[in-house]
């Protein structure tokens, strides 16, 4: 599209930053709300940027002098970023609204799994449409899985409603809490006391005073 290396570099930083910044506002919002209301708006909002990047893009690809301005596709796809990256934090969190905490390593490692053969798949398939429809091949297929997911979280939330899940909760606790004050986690199970078992003797042994 007739970008300088500066350029291309400019748009990875955008995408890195806008998900970074982006994973605290959506994660406290899925706090608040249904996490899959956020997804949905979420993931629609993603599928909304890439179509107003594939507006932007006009004669960007023209000789230097005869190309459009990339302003508003710098605009476009760090917004697009800010609602699609943090879609796998909503998703694990979702996931774990649903499952017992002892559960919560083996789903973890299972949507990994999952993240992964999208990720070695998603590049191909993606390459493959482009050289299909052309550059803005690559936008149209992010639209197309974007709406997908945004279709089956509306079918989902119409399947199952909220449960609040006690395992899923987080309490903060600070790294220089004292034993005291760990048992003010409502999440910390009381420790007993070590009890003796039945029918041992303890010896005890006196030494010998010689004032007495």
């Amino acid at each position: 599209m007739n970008f300088s290396i500066f350029e291309i570099s400019f748009v990875t930083f955008l995408i890195a930053i806008s998900g970074a910044i982006s994973q605290w506002p959506i994660g406290k919002l899925s706090d608040i709300y249904d996490r899959r209301t956020v997804t949905v708006y979420s993931t629609f909002a993603s599928a909304f940027f890439a179509l107003c990047a594939i507006f932007s893009v006009g004669t960007m690809h023209l000789p230097e002098g005869l190309a459009s301005s990339k302003f508003w596709f710098y605009i476009f796809t760090g917004l697009y970023a800010f609602f699609s990256l943090p879609m796998f934090a909503l998703i694990f969190a979702h996931t774990n609204d649903f499952i017992a905490k002892e559960k919560f390593v083996a789903a973890g490692a299972g949507l990994q799994f999952t993240f992964g053969m999208g990720a070695i798949s998603g590049p191909f398939l993606c390459s493959m449409f482009m050289d299909f429809i052309g550059e803005n091949g690559y936008f149209i297929f992010l639209i197309i899985f974007h709406c997908l997911i945004g279709a089956y979280g509306i079918y989902r939330m119409n399947v199952r409603e909220v449960i609040e899940n006690p395992d899923s909760q987080f309490t903060p606790l600070p790294t220089t809490i004292t034993p005291i004050g760990l048992e003010l986690n409502p999440a910390t199970e009381p420790i007993e006391d070590p009890v003796k078992p039945v029918g041992t003797e303890e010896t005890v042994i006196v030494e010998n005073n010689p004032s007495q």
